[in-house]
């Protein structure tokens, strides 16, 4: 995981409905349904115009990550 761009990262979480629960439950964002949705959160929340734009210096890419793995194990502490 750690060798791909974050750009890629983005693309299969983007993809991963665990992941839209994540958000949905961390951020109090409204429903997220779609990757398109994901995406979008994801452009808004790290501050990039395209999820290609993100970088492995950007810290809300990494924070987010960093959340979402806390949360898949440990999700009524995380969250």
């Amino acid at each position: 995981w750690a060798d791909l761009k974050p750009s890629v990262q983005s693309g299969i979480l983007r993809n991963t409905e665990a992941f839209w629960r994540y958000l949905e439950e961390t951020f109090k964002t409204s429903l997220i349904d779609s990757s398109e949705e994901c995406a979008r959160f994801i452009r808004i929340h790290c501050g990039v115009k395209s999820c290609a734009d993100l970088t492995p210096d950007n810290e809300k890419w990494k924070a987010l990550y960093r959340g979402y793995r806390a949360w898949m194990h440990e999700p009524e502490v995380a969250g």
